[in-house]
């Protein structure tokens, strides 16, 4: 292997000991110079190399090939233009790279070993089994445009860098045991990619495509410098996991993809007729606030309860008019006469139609503890015990720790998120 150990004996390699070779078919490959000296169009092989203390600043250079090469304590500063060269199983090892601009270039089978990077472009770049390990600093690195097969960050500290328009489904980038501060990823493809043992604090994601596994539960922010996800991420995104979202980006609500899509897409739900005891009114009309609020049309008695008509033709009537019955139960409600009517209503309705009709919510046991025997009077058992045994057929929701004043707000609203989810057409 040749050792060249300064610039002059790096040009005097590239002219008199590079071998000729066709150039690829790459139609963007048009210069190639080195220092402003003009040397050929052809696409040149340098190979078995190690280059060593070589300082460049402000030079050019193109359409090389480097293979099996080595560049050791090497510097590339200020404004240096490396373009559509191609990096075969090289390595670079405690190299400083500083405001230097790749453009199309290919790194294959190449290490970057304690390297240094700021202000670095890497655009339209191919990344093939490429690592760059120990970095302990990479400042504002832009990765835009390129095409990544495997791409491994370990043990590297990387702040206000960028990674964008990187969306094939082939995308594979490995993030392990770094740093990761004030960074941006957009547009990417990200579900093949893995974050492990990596500091997230206060990164953006927008845009972009997460799998389940994307980011390990071994991932999380420190001091509490949450990163954050846009919308559109997450309903690109399989679901994340509870740990990831809060640890990562400071988020609770294990079902917010589901909530995020109810928020910013239109949905259809069936309108619901809410049955309830006058002693539960103040429950009812908080939840029937709650779903007016999600866009479900609502009848609740006290609002829109028409006058002039008589209680059981008002009842008929908006039984058969609304789609669902959601059926507060409470000794209140099922005790009853005018709740145990609409619940008869509501079963021939659903007789008539073979469709499900009630939805049961209990803010008490009692529909669960009452036993037939308890019905008063007598004549009615038949017909209160078939509407009984009809609810507790069906899965309820519990609402049991909202019905006084004080109550966990987050808790509630989840619950309401799950009721209304049901109630989509």
């Amino acid at each position: 292997m040749g050792y060249i150990k300064n610039q002059k004996e790096f040009e005097k390699a590239l002219k008199h000991h590079i071998k000729k070779h066709p150039v690829f078919d790459r139609s963007y490959i048009s210069y190639q110079s080195f220092d402003g000296e003009a040397l050929t169009e052809d696409l040149l092989i340098i190979e078995d190399f190690i280059f060593e203390n070589i300082d460049f600043e402000g030079v050019m250079f193109g359409t090389f090939q480097f293979k099996n090469c080595i560049f050791k304590d090497f510097s590339f500063d200020r404004d240096v233009s490396i373009g559509a060269c191609i990096f075969n199983n090289c390595s670079f090892e405690n190299v400083r790279f500083n405001d230097v601009h790749f453009s199309e270039c290919d790194f294959i089978n190449t290490n970057f070993n304690n390297c240094r990077h700021a202000y670095n472009i890497f655009g339209d770049c191919l990344f093939l089994n490429t690592k760059f390990a120990f970095s302990k600093e990479m400042l504002e690195v832009y990765f835009g445009g390129c095409r990544i097969t495997d791409l491994h960050f370990l043990s590297c500290y990387i702040m206000h860098s960028r990674f964008e328009d990187i969306r094939e489904e082939t995308t594979k980038i490995v993030f392990s045991d770094c740093i990761l501060e004030t960074s941006y990823f957009y547009d990417i493809n990200l579900k093949n990619s893995s974050f492990i043992k990596t500091a997230l604090n206060q990164n953006s994601f927008n845009y972009c495509t997460l799998a389940t596994e994307t980011i390990a539960e071994s991932t999380k922010s420190t001091a509490k410098e949450f990163s954050s996800i846009d919308f559109q991420t997450i309903i690109n995104s399989s679901n994340l996991k509870a740990n990831v979202l809060n640890q990562c980006f400071g988020i609770h609500a294990s079902d917010i993809k589901e909530y995020i899509f109810s928020l910013t897409q239109k949905i259809d739900f069936q309108s619901v007729f809410i049955s309830y005891s006058f002693k539960d009114k103040q429950f009812a009309k908080r939840l029937n606030d709650s779903l007016v609020s999600k866009g479900i049309f609502t009848f609740l008695w006290e609002k829109d309860a028409p006058p002039g008509k008589t209680l059981k033709k008002i009842m008929k009537e908006n039984v058969k008019k609304y789609d669902r019955i959601i059926f507060i139960a409470s000794i209140n409600s099922i005790r009853s006469k005018a709740c145990q009517f609409e619940l008869t209503e509501g079963r021939i309705k659903q007789a008539e139609l073979w469709t499900d009709v009630f939805f049961p919510i209990t803010i008490d046991n009692y529909l669960f503890t009452v036993e037939k025997f308890d019905i008063k009077p007598i004549s009615n058992q038949k017909e209160y015990w078939q509407n009984i045994t009809e609810l507790r057929e069906i899965n309820s929701m519990d609402f049991t720790p909202f019905i006084n004043d004080e109550f966990n707000q987050e808790e509630y609203d989840n619950m309401i998120f799950k009721l209304a989810k049901e109630l989509k057409k």
